[in-house]
């Protein structure tokens, strides 16, 4: 028997989420920080690091997006969620960073097992602090209609894309900087880095769980900006800024594509979907399985040679986070539970004392 239609929109996005962090991964063999693809490789090697950088780069965004699109029709937030996946950043960078220091892979050092347990990852903070304020956000937008709510959006992307994309564009062709007229901090818009950008992607998503993009303006749009990003890093990398003009608009369009696919529903999509953000944290502690290879060897080679390894490397990533992510998940259930009692147990006692405060204060008046 078939899925109701939005049934199908659900497991269509839990496939974007699979895609979307395989993208990361891509992203993260690219950097400097993880695999150095862009670093290194040259000639056609590079022009296909190039096009797999753009059609990537949407990943971050879009990830937002789909939150935008589910959690603007729900009000209740459990904060047991977010401090779970503050600790799975730290218990995972701490557990595979032991590791890697007991294999030999990096010399042992206590002063660095506690930076492991530290939970720096920008993108579980920013996330957190959204899904925290995301229902005022939602009073803020619920009772917008469809003109006023279009000309809201139409502001954000001016205020915190459009014009971004401009400045840094003529700073990096010129060389002459335009600090004082971003429209996030003094000096820049952080590259989309940030709380603010986030609010535009989370309303972008709320937008279009309401108004959905035509199919075929989808299609159209995707093309055409994974295109001109393409063309446009071979004169820039602000281009692949996540606020940048281009990056929004293909992330908005390859979302739209995959919310209109209706698919049955699966639970192998649902399984791995469901481990997106335990590989996004996992894969970030391995770089070593990228570094300890040849890397400029590999990047330099001929095409074929490169290809197999270049898919090969992110591909392996992927699988062997997974494999780490669900024997984590098992081990880490426990836990999972003891937070959400004790954080269940907190709000109990925190409404009850508002409740009485206010009932103190009326009985006053």
């Amino acid at each position: 028997m078939e899925l109701p239609n939005k049934k199908k929109r659900v497991e269509s996005l839990n496939l974007l989420k699979v895609f979307l962090t395989i993208f990361v991964i891509v992203l993260h063999l690219n950097n400097s920080h993880g695999g150095k693809a862009l670093l290194y490789s040259v000639g056609f090697n590079k022009e296909l690091v190039l096009l797999f950088e753009a059609i990537t780069i949407c990943a971050v965004n879009c990830f937002i997006l789909i939150s935008g699109y589910f959690l603007s029709n729900h009000e209740q937030r459990d904060i047991s969620k977010i401090i779970y996946l503050i600790f799975t950043v730290s218990i995972f960078n701490f557990i595979i960073g032991l590791c890697i220091q007991l294999l030999n892979i990096s010399p042992f050092s206590i002063k660095q097992l506690i930076i492991f347990l530290i939970p720096s990852n920008y993108f579980i903070w920013l996330y957190g602090v959204l899904y925290l304020i995301s229902p005022y956000i939602n009073k803020c937008i619920g009772d917008l209609d469809k003109v006023k709510f279009t000309k809201f959006m139409i502001l954000l992307i001016i205020l915190f894309s459009v014009w971004p994309t401009i400045l840094d564009f003529i700073t990096n062709m010129t060389g002459v900087g335009f600090s004082g007229m971003y429209t996030v901090n003094a000096i820049s818009n952080e590259a989309g880095y940030t709380l603010v950008w986030f609010i535009v992607l989370y309303c972008s998503g709320a937008y279009l769980r309401k108004y959905s993009l035509n199919e075929k303006t989808s299609y159209i749009l995707a093309v055409i900006s994974i295109i001109l990003i393409y063309f446009s890093l071979h004169l820039t990398m602000t281009v692949i800024n996540y606020d940048n003009i281009l990056v929004y608009i293909a992330s908005l369009s390859i979302f739209s594509i995959f919310e209109r696919i209706k698919l049955k529903e699966s639970k192998i999509i649902y399984m791995l979907s469901k481990k997106s953000f335990d590989i996004y944290v996992i894969h970030g502690c391995l770089y070593v399985l990228w570094t300890s290879l040849n890397l400029k060897k590999i990047y330099t080679s001929n095409i074929a040679i490169f290809i197999v390894y270049y898919i090969g490397m992110f591909v392996i990533m992927y699988l062997v986070s997974l494999v780490i992510a669900v024997i984590g998940d098992f081990i880490l259930h426990p836990f999972r539970k003891v937070v959400e009692i004790c954080v269940s147990k907190i709000n109990i006692q925190l409404n009850r004392y508002i409740d009485k405060k206010l009932m103190e204060e009326n009985s006053n008046e």
